[in-house]
């Protein structure tokens, strides 16, 4: 009988520990049996995608198609391992195997949902053939694990440690996920979980940014599509609706297209929020913008947000 909770699944079939330190382990395996290849991308050097492609044939991905349902991504278990089925930018391109090797060479979301699906192979029982599904508690805790798995795989921490500024800024976390050829969420995430950042970030699409004013106005809770707020576990700060409806920074963005707030503060609850604001160019989410609330005081820049 297979065990009802995921993270038991992990520690039975991989070793014990902690469930970070199995999934650390299992990355880590991942670094010492694949011949690691690098490429160039302006910003530093990244994993290739015929590395990327190596480690999911390690996993047990025999076979990669295009997807038939209304899915990025997902991994079907066939004779001998794993189906992945995932959708690429360069899907014109007569060999699918080829497009996705370029698309994890030069797409941040590609790459991460690559090492996402890798994840999920673990919840498979593979002394079956076809590999078997092992069921746990939650979807939900298996989809967090297999995002925790990503970031230990495509942001390990032995090669992290020397690149991250020992002064945390909001333009390096931009740089940072460009370095590391991944999507700038799984780089706060990731930078969160370490305990290194511990703002609660906000990023927001442009064309509800500027149309704040007019929620704010009518008090209307902000649109939640086009917003992701990410918040450190140790924060017990709270994000909620009317708190962007009414905060003045971001208000007073989307009325004069500049962000400044050299000394600016305000009480939220028993805090004192330092908010602070980066737009987002040439990088996903393309169109938006990065808002980091502290609740220790950063050094403030002007910048202009919003055209």
């Amino acid at each position: 009988m297979h065990p009802q909770n995921t993270a038991n699944w992990l520690e039975i079939t991989f070793g014990p520990g902690k469930t970070e330190d199995v999934l650390r382990r299992l990355a880590w395996n991942f670094w010492e049996h694949a011949h690691i290849n690098e490429i160039k991308n302006g910003y530093g050097r990244i994993i290739s995608g015929q590395t990327l492609l190596e480690w999911g044939e390690l996993a047990g991905i025999k076979k990669i198609v295009l997807p038939h349902l209304k899915k990025k991504a997902y991994i079907t278990p066939c004779t001998g391992g794993f189906q992945l089925s995932i959708l690429t930018s360069k899907i014109a391109q007569k060999k699918h195997q080829n497009s996705i090797r370029v698309d994890l060479e030069l797409d941040p979301a590609t790459r991460w949902i690559f090492a996402h699906e890798i994840g999920h192979t673990f919840f498979y029982d593979k002394s079956f053939d076809p590999p078997m599904k092992v069921h746990g508690n939650s979807e939900n805790s298996e989809e967090t694990l297999c995002q925790q798995f990503a970031a230990e795989l495509l942001l390990p921490y032995h090669r992290m440690v020397d690149l991250i500024p020992s002064q945390l800024t909001i333009e390096s976390l931009v740089v940072l996920s460009k370095i590391y050829g991944v999507p700038l969420r799984a780089v706060i995430i990731r930078l969160q979980d370490l305990m290194i950042l511990r703002a609660t970030c906000v990023i927001i699409n442009t064309k509800i940014a500027t149309s704040w004013s007019k929620y704010s106005t009518f008090k209307k809770p902000l649109p939640k599509r086009g917003i992701e707020i990410f918040v450190p576990p140790q924060s017990s700060l709270k994000i909620t609706d009317e708190y962007l409806c009414l905060n003045e920074v971001l208000n007073r963005v989307c009325t004069s297209g500049t962000y400044w707030n050299n000394e600016y503060c305000e009480q939220c609850e028993d805090d004192l929020i330092f908010v602070e604001g980066l737009r987002l160019n040439k990088i996903a989410p393309c169109k938006a913008c990065l808002f980091l609330f502290h609740e220790e005081h950063p050094t403030f820049t002007e910048k202009l947000l919003f055209d």
